[in-house]
Order: structure tokens, then sequence, then C-alpha cells
């Protein structure tokens, strides 16, 4: 007998709907599933009749998949403790290809199922380690990134899907700040690939390439070093430094790529995960080659090293006269570009930045200024290895590609690279990699203005 206020009329059309959908009729079921719906009393009823529909739209495949889980969120939305719910709108995002849903929905699944269904906590299990297995692999696939430079192909991969408890800060700029220039819902700009970073890495390959064999390059807040590893590549001798946290984004990408670089040296700290020490108590023993001899006749060496630029006074490890040598052991200038350069660990020191010791023929720096805070710490650091309280006649050149986002920080940056004693130079769009360019990503050539010139 129907409860008071029900209409029995849904009850039938219901039932004519399951007659349908196991004659294998799921349209005819889904438009009867559907009447019952207008005539359904309680949100009871009306969950499984979304429930049913979403069913049937899942065994009539990829043209409905969309529908079916349209149908399977109106379920569990009005039921939100009801597990063969999630279970059918696990299915429908799986089938969809959408897994990391798929395991969210099957996890709820077995939160709500009765213990007592042991068998069917076990099927649901299975279902949510096979979700969750392809969730991952899926966004292994989305996250990793092949950049061409020349003939060899980089692999750079970037970590949006990171624990809370592994947030980072991107730029090297200290983590109180972190609220105001975290663009991603992952880990911080620092983990992240951006647009900036392969433009710019394009438009070397395409302009400076045959300039960059054996040249010493600094790059100002690597992230995941995408640019320094493309300069890395086509052999020049490259400086990777962030913030600590971030430089184990650096790491792994240059590990990955180390076929086609000389050798790879790293604080020891980056190995065992022990957070490097603080600048200026740096050594130079502190420093581990983690690799040499690249497959493909690498020529460039990469440093990993921190450099925060908010804490001076900055140390890097620098290469004496000896420390870099051909592979037959000679010095020759004019053989170095016929033979592979290797790093001896034993000759590497660690200077401070502002010493001179530090020869940098490029600085590099990418998408590092979301925000006004991080133009001052910047600027200091750009003054202190061109080492302008002492010197106006420096020939680094300073290539900076910035992403205009806000027009205030755009020319408060601008204003302060002039103040600083830099001249900017914007590269004009056409001399951009032509596959690789926006109009809202801009280059800079930025140089020393001379004593003579003032």
């Amino acid at each position: 007998m129907p409860s008071l206020g029900e209409n029995p009329a849904w009850r039938k059309l219901q039932d004519s709907g399951n007659d349908a959908a196991a004659r294998g009729s799921y349209l005819e079921a889904v438009a009867l599933f559907s009447q019952s719906l207008e005539l359904a009393a309680t949100h009871l009823q009306r969950s499984r009749l979304y429930e049913s529909i979403a069913q049937c739209y899942l065994a009539l495949g990829e043209e409905y998949e969309g529908k079916a889980v349209e149908a399977a969120s109106e379920a569990v939305q009005i039921d939100d403790r009801w597990s063969d719910g999630y279970v059918t709108l696990g299915r429908c995002f799986f089938n969809q290809g959408s897994f990391a849903q798929a395991e969210s929905a099957f996890s709820l699944a077995i939160n709500f199922v009765d213990p007592a269904e042991t068998e069917e906590i076990e099927q649901l299990r299975l279902e949510l380690v096979e979700a969750s297995e392809l969730a991952h692999k899926t966004q292994e696939a989305k996250d990793t990134k092949t950049i061409t430079i020349l003939d060899k192909q980089l692999t750079i991969k970037q970590w949006r899907a990171i624990s809370p408890e592994a947030k980072v800060v991107s730029c090297a700029v200290h983590s109180q700040h972190h609220s105001n220039i975290q663009e991603t819902s992952g880990s911080g700009t620092g983990a992240m690939i951006w647009e900036c970073g392969i433009v710019l890495a394009k438009y070397v390959e395409n302009n400076l390439a045959e300039q960059l064999e054996g040249k010493n390059v600094l790059e100002l807040g690597c992230g995941t070093g995408i640019v320094g590893l493309c300069l890395a590549a086509l052999g020049a001798n490259v400086w990777l430094t962030d913030e600590a946290p971030v430089l184990s984004f650096a790491l792994n990408n240059t590990r990955a790529n180390s076929e086609f670089f000389s050798s790879v040296v790293c604080h020891s700290s980056l190995l065992t995960g022990a957070g490097q020490e603080q600048q200026h108590k740096k050594q130079s023993s502190d420093y581990t080659v983690v690799f040499e001899g690249g497959k493909h006749g690498g020529k460039g060496n990469v440093f990993v090293t921190e450099l925060d630029w908010t804490a001076p006074p900055w140390y890097l490890p620098s290469q004496t006269n000896n420390a870099l040598s051909n592979s037959d052991g000679s010095s020759d200038e004019n053989e170095k570009s016929e033979n592979k350069v290797e790093c001896d660990p034993s000759c590497i020191s660690c200077e401070p930045l502002s010493s001179g010791d530090h020869c940098f023929d490029f600085i590099v720096a990418s998408d590092c200024i979301f925000a006004s805070h991080a133009i001052g710490p910047f600027i200091s650091v750009l003054r202190s290895v061109l080492n302008l309280d002492q010197d106006r006649n420096s020939q680094t050149k300073v290539l900076f590609a910035h992403k205009s986002r806000h027009s205030g920080v755009d020319e408060e940056l601008l204003s302060n690279f002039s103040a600083a004693g830099l001249q900017t130079t914007l590269v004009p769009q056409h001399h951009h990699h032509p596959d690789f360019t926006s109009p809202s990503i801009h280059i800079y050539v930025l140089s020393v203005i001379s004593e003579d010139a003032n």
C-alpha cells in the first residue's frame, strides 16, 4: 500500500524502467525513470532513480559517459551517505577516464558500506587500488613535459599534487609571502613548469646557442630548472639556484636528464633530505658530484645550490682554475670545445657572491616576480652578483623573462631596474622562437649602465 502523499504511478514507472533495462533497452529505461522522477515524493526515491539512470547511461558506453556522471552525482548529492550511489559514481568516473575522481568516490563508498558486507568491501578495495594507480600514472603523464633543444630531448617534470605539508615557495622568497604569490592549488610556483621558462629557453636556443658552450650561467629562482637545464644541454656550466625546499625539484629533473651533461654537483644535504645549512656556514666539502659523464657527450656542468634572496650574505660553489678540466686531462682552451669538460670536486671552493670570484657570462631568470615584495630581494642579488657597488663595467648579460599579470608590478619592476643602474632592452617579439611566443611574455636584456654613461 502506498504511503500517505505518495503517487503510486511513480512505482509503476520505476518497475517498467527496470524491465526495460533488463531487456537492454537502456534509453527506454532512462525515459521511464525520468518520468518517475517527476512523480517521486521523497529524496530517497529520487536518489535511487538518478542512480538507475546513471547505470543505464553507463551501459550505453562512451557517448553517454558525461550523462552517467551527471546522474550519479545527482544521486549522491541527494543522499550523501549512500554507498551504492558512490560505487556507481566511481564506476562512471572510471569509465570516463577521470581516475582521481573515481578514487575519491570509491573511498567514500568504502566509508559508508555496511562493515558486515566483507565481500563487497573487498571488491571496492580492488577497484579503489586500480583507480588510484591509474590516477597516479595519468597525473605523472600530465606533469611531465618534453622540450627539444637542438637535437636533445629533455624531460622536465612538475609537481602539482603535493601534500599541504610539502608546500614550497618559489623564486627564493621567504614563506611568509607564500599566500601572496601562490598561483596553483598544489605546492606553489616553484614546483611548476611555467610557459615563461619555455619561451626563454627556446629564445636562447634560437639566438644564442652557439655562444653558450663553456660559458658560466647563473639561474636565479630556477624552480624546476627548465631554463638552466636547457642551457646546460647547449654546453654551458649552469648554477641552478633557489630556496632549499625547491631545489629537490630541480635536482630531480637534473638527474633525469643527466645524460646530456658532463657532471652534476649539488649540496650533500639535497641527497640526504637533511636540509641545507645556512648559506654563510657552507663549506666546499659540503658539495658532492652526483653524476659524471653523459651518454651523449654533454659538455655542460650543472651545480644545484641554495640561494635565498632574502638571506645574505650569499655563497655559491666556485670553480678554481683547475676545477674544470678536459676529459683527457688537458687544460688547453682550444681543446675544450672538442673534449668533454668534467668537474673535479676537489677544486670547488665556496666563495661569497660579491667576492669577484664568480665570473658569470650570463644570468637568467624567468617568471620569478609575481608580486612587489620580491622585487627588492631580486635586485639585491643582481647587484651583488654584478658587483655593482664596486664595478660599473660588468660584461655579464642578464636575460629576464617576465609574464605581465599586474601592470603595477610591471611598472615597479622596470623602475627598480633603472634605479639600480640597469638598462632594460625589450627583445622584439619577432626574435622569440616562432613556435614558442606569447604577447603577454616579455624578454628583457639587462645591462649595466657604465659610469661613463652617467
